[in-house]
């Protein structure tokens, strides 16, 4: 079982915004359920120009074109031989 947390920072301000629990085999992936979190984030932050840093659980296309589908920019950490094929 792992949290997967969705952190709003705002220069010194930390807010955790929400989070859900990924439960392991035969439920979504934390890159799905991250994405959810994503969706509820309320359209006037979007004003703000979020970026969205994400360690390498969410280190699939999914999540990637997921974000930029939402109009937001993504740094994800990754393995340095995992290769991205667009």
């Amino acid at each position: 079982m792992h949290l997967v947390v969705l952190l709003l920072v705002y220069g010194p301000f930390r807010l955790p915004y929400g989070f859900t629990l990924w439960r392991g085999k035969g439920s979504p992936s934390p890159a799905r359920l991250g994405l959810r979190l994503l969706e509820r984030v309320p359209a006037w932050l979007y004003a703000y120009r979020p970026l969205v840093l994400a360690d390498a659980a969410f280190a699939s296309a999914a999540f990637l074109k997921g974000a930029k589908a939402m109009g937001l920019d993504a740094v994800v950490g990754m393995r340095k031989d995992r290769a991205w094929l667009p």
